[in-house]
């Protein structure tokens, strides 16, 4: 009897403890996801959607390694996938908000979204200080996860899983 008590509680002191310490990863996109870009136009994805969706979002620290997977994913993809690209801005304080937009205006003449509370950052399960790559299919389900830098085999299997986002919503 002491025995399975023992299991239970070491189960609870354990098992709560690495819940806490790993979150769950989104395995869907929130049924609608809306925010201004750096011009100040408001956009709104909403599922289900037209075409299957490679989101990037990315942070301060992890900018600079999206270039290299949006311009991989458009070479590799011959199929329309809708490109979107979220900017996680959290904690930026309010009185730099007008300068930063204006700097994301001179660097980015496609709209990249401002997360500025980082509320879809976390409803997505991104990490921080990486570019975090989604591949969302129409109905709005996350088929794959990739984080950090562009790699040969990271775009490879990224464009197949697009592939397969893109033939399942043909079925």
């Amino acid at each position: 009897m002491w025995f399975s008590h023992f299991i239970v509680l070491f189960a609870l002191v354990t098992g709560f403890e690495l819940l806490a310490k790993e979150p769950l990863l989104a395995t869907r996109a929130p049924a609608k996801i809306e925010l201004h870009d750096q011009f100040g136009t408001n956009h709104v994805l909403r599922f289900p959607c037209t075409n299957t969706i490679f989101l990037t979002v990315a942070d301060r620290k992890s900018s600079g390694q999206v270039k290299e997977w949006v311009s991989a994913i458009k070479k590799k993809c011959q199929k329309e996938v809708m490109i979107c690209g979220i900017a996680n801005i959290e904690g930026a304080p309010g009185f730099l908000h007008r300068s930063i937009r204006k700097k994301f205006e001179e660097s980015f003449k496609y709209p990249v979204m401002m997360d500025w509370t980082g509320e879809i950052s976390r409803e997505l399960g991104v990490d921080p200080g990486v570019a975090n790559i989604l591949i969302v299919d129409r109905e709005g389900k996350i088929h794959g996860r990739f984080k950090g830098e562009a790699t040969e085999a990271s775009v490879k299997q990224a464009a197949a899983l697009l592939a397969e986002a893109s033939q399942q919503e043909q079925k």
